[in-house]
Protein backbone atom coordinates (compact mmCIF):
# COMPACT_ATOMS: atom_id res chain seq x y z
CA UNK A 1 0.00 0.00 0.00
CA UNK A 2 1.49 3.50 -0.62
CA UNK A 3 2.53 5.67 2.08
CA UNK A 4 3.25 9.15 1.18
CA UNK A 5 4.62 9.71 4.37
CA UNK A 6 7.50 6.74 4.08
CA UNK A 7 10.60 8.45 3.56
CA UNK A 8 12.77 5.34 2.95
CA UNK A 9 16.21 5.41 3.23
CA UNK A 10 16.19 8.64 4.33
CA UNK A 11 17.23 10.15 6.46
CA UNK A 12 19.69 7.46 7.02
CA UNK A 13 21.23 7.83 3.84
CA UNK A 14 20.81 9.88 0.44
CA UNK A 15 20.79 7.92 -3.18
CA UNK A 16 19.38 10.66 -5.13
CA UNK A 17 16.06 12.71 -5.38
CA UNK A 18 13.52 10.20 -5.16
CA UNK A 19 11.81 11.14 -8.51
CA UNK A 20 14.85 10.40 -10.18
CA UNK A 21 15.69 7.07 -8.18
CA UNK A 22 11.72 5.97 -9.49
CA UNK A 23 12.57 7.02 -13.30
CA UNK A 24 15.93 4.30 -12.47
CA UNK A 25 13.89 1.79 -11.83
CA UNK A 26 11.43 2.61 -14.45
CA UNK A 27 14.40 2.95 -16.84
CA UNK A 28 15.44 -1.12 -15.58
CA UNK A 29 12.32 -2.94 -15.60
CA UNK A 30 11.33 -1.20 -18.97
CA UNK A 31 14.57 -2.07 -20.73
CA UNK A 32 14.37 -5.46 -19.14
CA UNK A 33 10.93 -5.51 -21.58
CA UNK A 34 12.55 -4.26 -24.82
CA UNK A 35 15.65 -6.99 -24.67
CA UNK A 36 13.16 -9.96 -24.28
CA UNK A 37 10.65 -8.16 -26.85
CA UNK A 38 13.76 -8.55 -29.28
CA UNK A 39 13.47 -12.36 -28.94
CA UNK A 40 10.28 -12.46 -31.52
CA UNK A 41 12.74 -11.87 -34.45
CA UNK A 42 14.56 -14.74 -33.74
CA UNK A 43 11.06 -16.79 -33.60
CA UNK A 44 10.28 -15.07 -37.03
CA UNK A 45 13.01 -17.63 -38.47
CA UNK A 46 13.64 -20.33 -35.91
CA UNK A 47 11.56 -22.29 -33.80
CA UNK A 48 11.00 -21.54 -30.15
CA UNK A 49 12.74 -23.57 -28.19
CA UNK A 50 15.77 -22.26 -30.20
CA UNK A 51 14.88 -18.60 -29.99
CA UNK A 52 15.10 -19.28 -26.12
CA UNK A 53 18.71 -20.85 -26.80
CA UNK A 54 19.95 -18.87 -28.13
CA UNK A 55 18.69 -15.13 -26.88
CA UNK A 56 19.08 -17.08 -23.37
CA UNK A 57 22.63 -17.87 -23.74
CA UNK A 58 24.09 -14.84 -25.20
CA UNK A 59 25.23 -11.11 -24.43
CA UNK A 60 23.45 -8.77 -25.54
CA UNK A 61 25.81 -7.52 -28.10
CA UNK A 62 26.20 -11.28 -29.67
CA UNK A 63 22.03 -11.28 -29.56
CA UNK A 64 22.14 -8.38 -31.65
CA UNK A 65 24.64 -10.11 -34.18
CA UNK A 66 22.16 -13.07 -33.99
CA UNK A 67 19.34 -11.24 -35.20
CA UNK A 68 20.78 -9.08 -37.51
CA UNK A 69 22.41 -12.99 -39.11
CA UNK A 70 19.19 -14.45 -38.83
CA UNK A 71 17.33 -11.58 -40.59
CA UNK A 72 19.72 -11.03 -43.02
CA UNK A 73 19.48 -14.55 -44.58
CA UNK A 74 15.77 -14.84 -44.04
CA UNK A 75 13.64 -11.88 -44.60
CA UNK A 76 12.55 -12.08 -47.81
CA UNK A 77 10.93 -8.22 -47.94
CA UNK A 78 13.55 -5.35 -47.85
CA UNK A 79 10.94 -2.97 -45.74
CA UNK A 80 10.80 -5.61 -42.60
CA UNK A 81 14.24 -6.42 -42.87
CA UNK A 82 15.01 -2.21 -42.79
CA UNK A 83 12.51 -2.02 -39.64
CA UNK A 84 14.29 -4.61 -38.16
CA UNK A 85 18.01 -3.39 -38.60
CA UNK A 86 16.27 0.14 -37.44
CA UNK A 87 14.84 -1.66 -34.35
CA UNK A 88 18.43 -3.00 -33.19
CA UNK A 89 19.82 0.23 -34.03
CA UNK A 90 17.22 2.00 -31.50
CA UNK A 91 17.81 -1.00 -28.85
CA UNK A 92 21.42 -0.21 -29.11
CA UNK A 93 21.49 3.17 -27.59
CA UNK A 94 19.17 2.45 -25.34
CA UNK A 95 21.42 -0.47 -24.12
CA UNK A 96 24.17 1.87 -23.93
CA UNK A 97 21.97 4.43 -21.75
CA UNK A 98 21.05 1.61 -19.41
CA UNK A 99 24.55 0.86 -19.19
CA UNK A 100 25.98 4.46 -18.04
CA UNK A 101 22.91 4.89 -15.68
CA UNK A 102 23.36 1.28 -14.04
CA UNK A 103 27.14 0.48 -14.03
CA UNK A 104 27.48 4.21 -12.79
CA UNK A 105 27.75 5.42 -9.46
CA UNK A 106 26.36 8.53 -7.31
CA UNK A 107 28.41 11.15 -7.56
CA UNK A 108 28.78 13.03 -4.39
CA UNK A 109 30.85 16.13 -5.13
CA UNK A 110 27.65 18.25 -6.72
CA UNK A 111 24.09 17.59 -5.06
CA UNK A 112 21.42 19.32 -5.77
CA UNK A 113 17.54 18.63 -4.94
CA UNK A 114 16.56 18.64 -8.61
CA UNK A 115 19.17 16.40 -10.22
CA UNK A 116 20.78 13.39 -9.67
CA UNK A 117 24.55 13.37 -10.08
CA UNK A 118 26.30 10.14 -11.14
CA UNK A 119 29.88 8.92 -12.50
CA UNK A 120 30.86 6.20 -14.78
CA UNK A 121 34.39 4.78 -15.12
CA UNK A 122 34.56 3.25 -18.87
CA UNK A 123 36.42 0.73 -19.35
CA UNK A 124 40.35 1.44 -20.30
CA UNK A 125 40.06 5.12 -19.55
CA UNK A 126 41.61 6.63 -16.28
CA UNK A 127 39.11 9.82 -15.62
CA UNK A 128 35.66 9.30 -14.83
CA UNK A 129 32.81 10.84 -17.16
CA UNK A 130 29.92 12.79 -14.74
CA UNK A 131 26.17 12.90 -15.61
CA UNK A 132 23.99 15.82 -14.31
CA UNK A 133 20.35 14.77 -15.04
CA UNK A 134 17.52 16.25 -14.04
CA UNK A 135 13.88 13.94 -13.78
CA UNK A 136 12.75 15.00 -17.58
CA UNK A 137 16.04 12.85 -18.78
CA UNK A 138 15.79 9.97 -16.79
CA UNK A 139 11.64 9.98 -18.02
CA UNK A 140 12.93 10.23 -21.84
CA UNK A 141 15.18 7.40 -21.38
CA UNK A 142 12.45 4.90 -19.61
CA UNK A 143 10.31 5.97 -22.37
CA UNK A 144 12.30 6.13 -25.66
CA UNK A 145 12.85 2.01 -24.58
CA UNK A 146 9.05 1.97 -24.24
CA UNK A 147 8.87 3.30 -27.47
CA UNK A 148 11.11 0.72 -28.61
CA UNK A 149 8.64 -2.31 -27.29
CA UNK A 150 6.03 -0.48 -29.16
CA UNK A 151 7.69 -0.66 -32.24
CA UNK A 152 9.02 -4.25 -32.11
CA UNK A 153 5.43 -5.67 -31.39
CA UNK A 154 4.20 -3.43 -34.45
CA UNK A 155 6.66 -4.93 -36.58
CA UNK A 156 5.73 -8.60 -34.70
CA UNK A 157 2.12 -7.92 -35.94
CA UNK A 158 2.62 -6.94 -38.95
CA UNK A 159 4.93 -10.64 -39.75
CA UNK A 160 2.24 -12.46 -37.75
CA UNK A 161 -0.45 -11.29 -40.22
CA UNK A 162 1.67 -12.32 -42.66
CA UNK A 163 2.62 -15.32 -41.92
CA UNK A 164 0.17 -17.04 -40.45
CA UNK A 165 -3.19 -18.51 -41.72
CA UNK A 166 -6.24 -17.10 -41.39
CA UNK A 167 -7.55 -20.44 -39.77
CA UNK A 168 -5.39 -19.29 -36.86
CA UNK A 169 -7.26 -16.08 -36.42
CA UNK A 170 -10.46 -16.03 -33.78
CA UNK A 171 -12.23 -13.62 -35.86
CA UNK A 172 -12.71 -12.90 -39.44
CA UNK A 173 -12.36 -9.00 -38.43
CA UNK A 174 -9.17 -8.60 -38.45
CA UNK A 175 -7.89 -5.44 -40.52
CA UNK A 176 -4.40 -5.83 -42.18
CA UNK A 177 -1.61 -4.14 -39.50
CA UNK A 178 0.30 -1.37 -41.14
CA UNK A 179 3.71 -0.99 -41.06
CA UNK A 180 5.12 1.32 -37.71
CA UNK A 181 6.54 4.63 -37.96
CA UNK A 182 10.49 4.63 -37.18
CA UNK A 183 10.89 6.01 -33.43
CA UNK A 184 13.35 8.61 -32.89
CA UNK A 185 16.90 7.31 -32.69
CA UNK A 186 17.17 7.99 -28.79
CA UNK A 187 20.16 10.39 -27.55
CA UNK A 188 22.72 9.07 -26.00
CA UNK A 189 23.77 10.45 -22.39
CA UNK A 190 25.89 12.79 -22.12
CA UNK A 191 28.54 13.43 -19.76
CA UNK A 192 29.29 16.92 -18.47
Amino acid sequence: MFDANDTWPLPNYSTGPTKHLHALGVISLNFNMYEVALQVFLEFYTDKPTAEFLFDNSSNERRMETIRYFAVRNEKDPIILELIQYSLKHYGRCFENRNILMHSKQYFAVSFEHLLSLEKKPKGKKSAMTFHLESDDLRRVADDMMDGVFFVTDIWRVVDFRDREPKDRTTGTFRTPSLPEEPPLPNVLSSS
